[in-house]
């Protein structure tokens, strides 16, 4: 039975990974954007495989977030502005928005950080998921084994 190249490829990158796990390094065997087996260093794969593909997109997310702050905090304060009451409900809004804020911090500077990794190391970008209705890229597929039913 022959190998296809992309089978060959995959051979390599495992055997390369294995090494690399052997001298104590955290790595991960994920896919690149072109659909071939790599193994990242756990820093280059940033934040959750379902992230958006750039950094920068969570900038959106994350001014939505502080927006939702900054308006439950706006809720609670504007009432004492002139002369009344807080109104301590709007405390609700910053403990939902809250964690949003920490999360998309954390993502943004986790993918930040990751992209700059791999610009440095000239690693290629990882596979990202972002739906049900992605398809693995065509090379991949291609040396996967069938299997009969």
């Amino acid at each position: 039975m022959t190998t296809s190249p992309h089978q060959a490829h995959d051979e390599v990158i495992h055997a390369e990974h294995k090494e690399a796990l052997a001298r104590g390094e955290a790595r991960v065997l994920y896919l690149t954007e072109d659909g071939m087996l790599h193994s990242y260093l756990k820093h280059e794969l940033g934040g959750p495989p379902n992230g958006p593909k750039h950094w920068w997109v969570n900038l959106f997310q994350l001014a939505f977030m502080v927006g939702g702050v900054a308006l439950g905090v706006a809720v609670v304060v504007e009432p004492t502005l002139s002369g009344g009451e807080p109104y301590w409900r709007g405390l609700i809004a910053v403990g939902v928005f809250l964690p949003g804020v920490a999360a998309c911090l954390w993502f943004t500077t986790a993918d930040y950080r990751a992209q700059r990794l791999r610009r440095k190391r000239g690693t290629p970008n990882p596979l990202r998921i972002s739906g049900a209705k992605t398809k693995v890229p065509e090379a991949y597929t291609e040396s996967m084994p069938t299997r009969a039913l």
